[in-house]
């Protein structure tokens, strides 16, 4: 099945696998460090491997709308979900998680990716935006306690990530530590995070 993904994103979209293995790697060593912060130059060079990968896709689409991906093969994208399908796709690569799963019912609502390492005792919640903001994200995660269960029995990393129209990628990342979840001290957590 790997190779089927593999040369369908190469294919299809004529992207390096490479530039996959490198942002499935960065986010694989996140999740597997035994820190109890999230390191700033990691999350750094995660975003910005993430942001090469998304600049080998063809142009984005403001609307979902017919995109020619072969001489003679159309299909039907839209900017977001190809951004979440990019990202669940290196997701599957990350060899050390118990459990993964896009649009998981958890909280409030539906995160678009959430990760668990039990092995580590930490998880992750991912939450994407196109042509928004990181914060929005973030808010998003906060108003719908998408984190508030599993931060109580691990370290969690929280990820809100945005996409513009030019590739151009923001992102804001932190850590909550096992048990320190709280909605009114979430502000304040992401006042001393790091911005990226």
């Amino acid at each position: 099945m790997e190779k089927k993904l593999f040369s369908y994103y190469i294919d299809k979209f004529c992207v390096n696998k490479n530039l996959f293995e490198k942002v499935t790697v960065l986010l694989e060593n996140l999740l597997i460090t035994d820190e109890q912060n999230v390191n700033n130059q990691e999350v750094e060079k995660f975003k910005d491997s993430f942001k090469e990968l998304l600049k080998a896709f063809p142009r984005f689409i403001f609307q979902k709308e017919d995109v020619i991906v072969d001489n003679d093969k159309k299909a039907f994208y839209g900017n977001e979900d190809l951004i979440h399908c990019a990202m669940g796709f290196i997701c599957l690569q990350i060899k050390h998680l118990s459990r993964f799963g896009t649009e998981v019912y958890i909280g409030k609502g539906i995160a678009d990716i959430f990760l668990i390492n039990e092995k580590r005792s930490k998880a992750c919640v991912i939450e994407f935006k196109y042509n928004h903001t990181a914060q929005a994200a973030i808010d998003q995660i906060k108003t719908k306690e998408y984190a508030k269960k599993i931060s109580s029995e691990m370290n969690t990393l929280i990820f809100g990530i945005n996409v513009s129209q030019d590739k151009e990628v923001d992102m804001i990342c932190f850590e909550i530590l096992k048990g320190k979840y709280c909605i009114q001290d979430f502000d304040q957590i992401l006042l001393s995070s790091s911005t990226c």
